[in-house]
Parts: structure tokens; C-alpha cells; sequence
């Protein structure tokens, strides 16, 4: 989403919206994870119902997204609950200028922690890595750290996945990904299209889908310099992941 699109986003908010927009945010940025719209009801003393409403209002403005999370801990298949997480063009706005620099510094930890995984791997398990890097990713505060980690889970469970037959093709497809929204958007999803069509790992992947629309609504909000960022990172990873191909 283009710097037009933002302008546009923040002149149809009125005060009231902006107010509970920035209370999302501070809320967002304290929890690491999506809030359900009941604690923000709490925090500007609204009623449950007004403030889901509210969210609602914003998410069709664009400045909002919103996922259903079922509890991880509970017996059984577990209650899905709605949750919201502010956009990225909200958090440039109401975002205060320390947290700024934190996200900056969170985004260059979170890609040295990524190349230090790959590179001293040994023999651990890679889908154990997988799992660690979509946990981590809930608790990053940059989107360009999140999107960063999925990536990189997504990246591993499909070279897992080929190991037997190989597939030259397709990561010189992926190595060959334009640094913007659409082509970082895509290559995530042709990814995952792939790993659902193996049978050898769709049981290991069906948690992918909650993060993966976390990851293509970033991406198309995301800034040309943090696309570039990410896109430079993709083929760190890949020259680690497959280090017998010669990546430009």
C-alpha cells in the first residue's frame, strides 16, 4: 500500500476512531500478539459490542485485520475466538519515534538470529526449527520480523519436502522473486500450495494458514526499502538452504 493509500486512510478517521486506533496500537505493541476486541472494550471503558463494531469499522478502512485463533492449550479442537491486529500504516501513524527505532532493532535481531539458526543447524530437527520460527514470529512487533520468520519456516518445510526428488526449478523460481507486495505475497503462497499437495508434510503445515494471511496483508503494506530488506534476507536463506545453486 503506497503512501497515497495511507493519506487516504488517515483523512477518513474521525477523532474518535483515531483514538481507539492508537489505543490498538499502544495494546498490539505491549502483547506481542493480536487483541481480542474484549480488552480493548476494558481499556476505553466500552462495552464488548461497541468495540467490536469499532474494529470492524476499521478493518473495512483498511487501518485493521482481523483471524480467528483457537486456544492451543485447551482439550479438543478448542473455541475460535476473533482477534485484531493493527495494520502496518496504523502503526506508522500512532507509532510513537522509540518504538520506531525498536522495531528497527528487532527486524536486524531477528535476521541475524535467522542466519545464526541455518548456519549453525547441525543436527537438529527441521521442522522442530519450522515450529520455533511461526512461534517466534507471533511475538515480533516488526512486520518485516515476522514476515521474515514465516518465510523462512516456509522456506525450510519445502526444501524438507523435496529432499528425495529435488527441484532445481522451483527454487530458481523462487530465487528469481521480485522485490514488491505482489511478487513476496505470491511466492509464500505458491509455496504453501505446494507443501499442501505433498501428503509427506500436510499434517506438519496446517498451522501455516493463520500466519500466512498475517504474512501477505504485511507484505502489501510494507514499504519499498523493508521489501527489499526481506528480499535480500530470501536469498541469504536460500543460499543457506541450498548452497550447491549459485544465487544472485
Amino acid at each position: 500500500m503506497g503512501p497515497e493509500n495511507i493519506d487516504k486512510n488517515q483523512i477518513r478517521l474521525t477523532a474518535r476512531q483515531k483514538n481507539f486506533l492508537s489505543r490498538l496500537v499502544e495494546i498490539y505493541h505491549e502483547l506481542k500478539t493480536p487483541v481480542h476486541y474484549s480488552v480493548i472494550a476494558r481499556s476505553l471503558g466500552l462495552s464488548s459490542s461497541t468495540a467490536y463494531d469499532m474494529l470492524r469499522v476499521l478493518e473495512e478502512k483498511g487501518m485493521v485485520s482481523s483471524q480467528y485463533k483457537t486456544d492451543k492449550k485447551a482439550a479438543g479442537p478448542g473455541r475460535a475466538s476473533i482477534v485484531f491486529r493493527p495494520s502496518v500504516s496504523a502503526i506508522r501513524q500512532f507509532i510513537p519515534f522509540d518504538i520506531d527505532n525498536s522495531l528497527i532493532g528487532e527486524w536486524k535481531e531477528t535476521r541475524a538470529s535467522i542466519i545464526n539458526s541455518l548456519e549453525n543447524k547441525g543436527g537438529a530437527d527441521s521442522m522442530e526449527l519450522v515450529n520455533a520460527l511461526l512461534r517466534q514470529s507471533d511475538k515480533m512487533h516488526s512486520p518485516m520480523a515476522s514476515c521474515a520468520l514465516v518465510l523462512t519456516a516456509l522456506m525450510i518445510s519445502f526444501r524438507e519436502s523435496r529432499k528425495e526428488t529435488g527441484n532445481a526449478d522451483m527454487v530458481d523460481l523462487i530465487s528469481k522473486v521480485p522485490a514488491s507486495g505482489p511478487g513476496i505475497s505470491s511466492i509464500a503462497s505458491f509455496m504453501l500450495g505446494l507443501l499442501v499437495a505433498d501428503r509427506r508434510v500436510r499434517d506438519q503445515i496446517k498451522n501455516y494458514q493463520e500466519y500466512i494471511g498475517k504474512y501477505i496483508s504485511f507484505a502489501q503494506d510494507m514499504s519499498q526499502e523493508n521489501l527489499n530488506n526481506l528480499h535480500e534476507l530470501m536469498m541469504d536463506v536460500c543460499a543457506s538452504l541450498w548452497p550447491e545453486m549459485a544465487f544472485r
